[in-house]
């Protein structure tokens, strides 16, 4: 368990000790939170005026030491100052002021951000809040300069440029080297309010006021000792005492004096208050492990049950914790309830395949009936009749209803297999409902009196359910609400005790009017797609979706904080996150959305545009411009879930091929969603696709894709037929592929089993090369043009990288620093790179490789999933974003960076085939054109215009000039003088100049300046 705002060693947190007790800024919580005059003094205006006034004098000299041009250096501020400044500011009136500054959030503690955030927000809402919030679980634990990357993408997600520009030019620091440009918003809620952050995954969630206050109390897979959390700040109060064992289960009483119980592995139970975080009582619970914890009143009495594996269920007085009654020979690991009746609670327990029936109040067993169904996924209690009642449901999809009084089944409902794994009861007064969710993502409501067929089906959920909630709907609802942090709303109450009924004529009568009686009631689920969606029970619509977890959620349990509905969900993340459920405000984004996990990108310029295709793992191709993120084209494959995407260009426009699950492959119309055609390259319907590019020349472009069967086969297909071709590289047997260009002429790098790596020319299809010296088992292969050439990267499973040469194969660097799933070859900043990731992490490493060392890192604020990188531009897709990133000197746009093809101009004379003249942007590295005119340009000590280089060149080329310039100018080389019409060489081409005389490669490209140029053939 992490908190958020203090650092407490381990030991520490096993022993309970109260954290809250033992930090300063704990202890000051009562002054700190307010702005007010401290409760229990009273003070006048003079006075409050006087104390605000010393409070900005000590905040001063606190911050003169860091002061420079009248303006704070947070990157210069003590541990003290970044730990206490919003206590200061707050006492001195200056909090907002505080939170205009972005670098004070860049540094501070998160604790502190966090609580006083809540406090400013209170009154109008904090934009800078809800970047924070966005990401804070990366917070927590980040360095300043990592989480300056993350509010800056954040800002971009939020579609705040100008935020994220903040963030990427500090007042004090160089910019950034690399910068997105931006961000969808898939994982993005304004509802959001807080998260409370652990270091594994969130088990047990409870949630409860006491004093005025929201808190919940979580336990973490893994702890011994529980955490106490306000929810309003979502900041950490303290630790309970702890367990010598794991814990299994907490709970929270909301009766007349709140208390909170943690149930351990060693059965052991503990009453706490969870304020005070003193133990009010303990008891050995069982002899094995606690299974189950629930709290219920007993005829004016609060007690708790447990059942454990000793066989056992016990209850106890919750105030004395002293014994009540112990049932004996209970199956162990099942699953109990408390159900209510008339006059009557009974206990309903199932395990090993029966069913008990409990009663509380005498400590007897009314009855044990097999059941002859299969796997019990759910137990609730339910009111069908004078007597209570349990619904049981199962992994097979049946539903049965049990009379718990005389143990007989009283009505049965059935759906799909996997349909019920999730489950919660609803008495709406008319007839109890139960609610069901399942592996499908759809979920069902249904008559508990009559069983049947549903009665409501709600799809919408792109994954399993995990938890289903019932709340009261707010009884009115605004549409947009932008201001406050929580909105006054009147709540419909209820309670689960009996209801009047009313009988209707007829069936059809009656399931209308139990669907009339659900309209002051919501849903609230929980699924595999890391959302949870709220549904309004009357009429069965969506009313909004909540998207900021990154792993999927378990548990959703409802509350308030100050008379306000909240949802608190915890998941596989880490985390548990806190919603306002009245906050109906909705993004506006005009960007594509993804509902799972982005798992393959592609990014290339076709017809003088950079696409990028995209894949998440769901059966839509969706391909968006790298400029500003429009959607290009958003179709559904029909056939099933995307594997690999690939882009490439034909002479009648740009087609996508997309690879599915299935093992088919499909060429489709971007704009349109046209299929050209589709085949299906491997027999095996256990080998689908793994891999996938597209190469050639536009004239004959190739579809290379790698199939999982015989340890990968390649298959190579035309692009504008997608008919299997008679190639060299067909049925080659390898482990990764990946097409680029040396020079203008196409090739393909395949990656051998035996950890080889061969260059193959494409058209017509010849081996060029043999790469070795890399290692065995490759992982990911990349080629891409740099400023010396072209560059090959291999990623290798014991996490080495290497770099070759392409057109020499000489191995350039052997990288040795983190695993690699994902690599990418180009330019930065004028230098060859190679930039790497890993799935597991939200890390971008830029190498470069003319020394081997990092070049930069750009940390994201969820697990990088894929990336491509093409012309200097790196399109991301990590978690459900896609995001663009850029070089600081490149902010685009970059759709007309490619120059038309200069078709008069004669080929290579050492290309040979039919390759279409190019002479634009080939991905970074300069053309023999653009390095013609940079050295003219560094060669004089003056700005030239257009017509002085059109003048030095006019015997050799004239049509390209400007265009050369205009590239040059979008790379970084050159620059505009003071007078706009001329143009000067920067540092950056100055060095590429440099480097290229320096390394020969201007005599190996046998270039001449004022004659005949073999290397561009003008």
């Amino acid at each position: 368990m992490s908190p958020a705002d203090e650092d407490v060693p381990e030991a520490q947190q096993a022993d309970g000790a109260d954290e809250g007790n033992q930090k300063d800024d704990e202890r000051r919580d009562g002054r700190g939170n307010s702005e007010e005059p401290l409760p229990g003094r009273e003070d006048g205006p003079d006075s409050a005026a006087v104390r605000q006034a010393v409070a900005g004098l000590v905040l001063d000299r606190l911050m003169a030491p860091i002061r420079e041009d009248g303006r704070p250096r947070w990157d210069l501020a003590s541990p003290y100052l970044l730990r206490h400044a919003a206590e200061h500011a707050a006492e001195s009136g200056r909090l907002r002021r505080l939170f205009a500054d972005y670098e004070f959030l860049v540094h501070a503690r998160p604790g502190p951000v966090l609580r006083f955030g809540a406090l400013l927000e209170a009154g109008t809402p904090v934009p800078a809040l809800s970047l924070y919030r966005a990401s804070l679980a990366e917070h927590i634990a980040a360095e300043p300069h990592a989480r300056r990357d993350i509010l800056a993408v954040d800002a971009a997600r939020h579609q705040w440029p100008d935020v994220s520009q903040v963030f990427y030019h500090p007042r004090h620091a160089p910019p950034s080297p690399w910068q997105c440009r931006w961000s969808t918003a898939s994982n993005i809620s304004f509802a959001l309010r807080g998260t409370l952050a652990h270091d594994s995954p969130v088990e047990s969630l409870a949630a409860g006021t006491a004093e005025d206050r929201s808190f919940a109390v979580t336990a973490a897979r893994g702890d011994r000792a529980a955490g106490v959390w306000d929810l309003a700040s979502g900041t950490r109060l303290r630790v309970l005492p702890g367990h010598a064992a794991q814990l299994t289960a907490v709970a929270i009483s909301d009766s007349s004096r709140v208390v909170a119980l943690t149930a351990a592995k060693d059965g052991t139970l503990r009453c706490c208050n969870p304020l005070s975080g003193e133990t009010l009582w303990q008891a050995a619970a069982h002899d094995g492990e606690v299974h189950g914890l629930q709290l219920h009143e007993l005829r004016g009495v609060q007690i708790v049950i447990t059942h454990g594996g000793d066989g056992t269920v016990g209850i106890r007085d919750l105030e004395t914790g002293e014994i009540r009654m112990v049932f004996t020979d209970v199956p162990p690991r099942g699953r109990l309830c408390v159900a209510v009746g008339g006059m009557d609670d009974m206990i309903a327990y199932v395990g090993q395949g029966q069913l008990l029936s409990l009663d509380p109040r005498t400590g007897t067993e009314c009855f044990r009936k097999p059941l002859n169904i299969g796997k019990i996924t759910g137990i609730a209690p339910a009111l069908t009749g004078p007597g209570p009642a349990v619904v049981i449901t199962t992994a097979d999809g049946r539903g049965e209803v049990w009379d718990l009084l005389d143990g007989r089944p009283t009505s049965v409902f059935e759906g799909p297999p996997g349909s019920m794994d999730s489950l919660t009861v609803l008495d709406a007064g008319r007839g109890s409902v139960a609610v069901t969710g399942g592996r499908d993502g759809a979920i069902r409501l249904w008559d508990l009196e009559r069983g049947g067929r549903p009665l409501r089906q709600l799809t919408g959920h792109l994954g399993a359910i995990n938890d289903l909630a019932v709340c009261d709907a707010p009884a009115t609802h605004e549409g947009d609400k932008p201001n406050g942090l929580f909105s006054d709303t009147q709540a419909v109450t209820h309670t689960a005790r009996v209801k009047p009924r009313v009988t209707p004529d007829s069936e059809g009568r009656r399931r209308s009017g139990l669907l009339e009686s659900l309209a002051g009631y919501a849903l609230l689920s929980a699924s595999d797609d890391r959302t949870l969606r709220e549904w309004s029970m009357a009429d069965g619509s969506l009313r909004q979706t909540f998207s900021a977890h990154t792993d999927r959620p378990r548990t959703i349990t409802v509350t308030h904080i100050a008379g306000s509905p909240v949802a608190v969900s915890a998941g596989q993340d880490n985390t548990a996150r806190v919603w306002a459920l009245d906050d109906r405000r909705v993004r506006t984004a005009g960007r594509v959305t993804y509902p799972i996990p982005i798992s393959s990108v592609s990014l290339s310029r076709v017809d003088g545009r950079l696409l990028i295709a995209t894949g998440c793992g769901d059966e839509r191709l969706r391909v968006v411009t790298a400029s500003d993120g429009t959607s290009e084209g958003n179709h559904l494959n029909g056939t099933g879930k995307l594997t690999a995407v690939a882009l490439g260009s034909t002479p009648e426009g740009p087609v996508a091929v997309t690879a599915t699950d299935d093992g088919k492959l499909t060429a489709r119309r971007p704009a349109t969603g046209e299929r050209l055609w589709q085949c299906a390259p491997c027999s095996e319907p256990d080998g689908p696709v793994t891999a996938l590019a597209v190469g050639g020349s536009r004239r004959h472009p190739l579809v290379l894709s790698l199939d999982s069967s015989d340890d990968g086969r390649l298959r190579v297909h035309s692009l504008t037929g997608g008919r299997t071709l008679n190639h060299p590289m067909q049925g080659l047997r390898c482990e990764a592929v990946a097409t680029g260009r040396i020079r203008r002429k196409p090739v393909a790098a395949v990656a051998r089993h035996d950890g080889t790596i061969e260059l193959w020319n494409l058209n017509p299809g010849a081996p060029r090369r043999t790469l070795t010296g890399g290692g065995e088992s490759v992982v990911t292969i990349a080629i891409g043009t740099t400023p010396t050439g072209p560059l090959v990267a291999a990623g290798y499973e014991d996490g080495r990288v290497s770099v070759w040469d392409a057109e020499t194969g000489r191995r350039c660097c052997l990288l040795t620093a983190i695993p690699v799933q994902m690599i990418a070859v180009g330019t930065s900043h004028g230098r060859p790179v190679v930039v790497t990731a890993d799935p597991s992490r939200t890390t971008l490493h830029f190498w470069d490789v003319e020394t081997g060392d990092i070049h930069t890192v750009v940390t994201l604020p969820e697990a990088i999933g894929a990336l491509s990188l093409a012309e200097g531009i790196l399109a991301v897709g990590y978690g459900r974003e896609l995001a663009v990133f850029s070089a600081a000197n490149d902010p685009g746009p970059w759709d007309d960076a490619q120059p038309p093809p200069a078709a008069s101009n004669p080929p290579h004379e050492a290309d040979t085939g039919d390759e279409e003249e190019n002479f634009g942007d080939t991905g970074g590295q300069l053309t023999p054109l653009e390095m013609a005119v940079l050295i003219h340009l560094c060669r004089m000590d003056e700005p030239l215009g257009v017509p002085e280089v059109n003048a030095a060149f006019w015997r050799h080329f004239r049509r390209c000039v400007k265009t050369q310039l205009r590239s040059l100018r979008q790379k970084g080389y050159v620059r505009r003088a003071d007078n706009p019409r001329l143009f000067l060489p920067t540092a950056e081409g100055r060095e590429v100049v440099a480097r290229a005389e320096g390394s020969g490669e201007l005599v190996k490209r046998r270039w001449r300046i004022g004659i005949h140029c073999a290397g561009c053939g003008v």
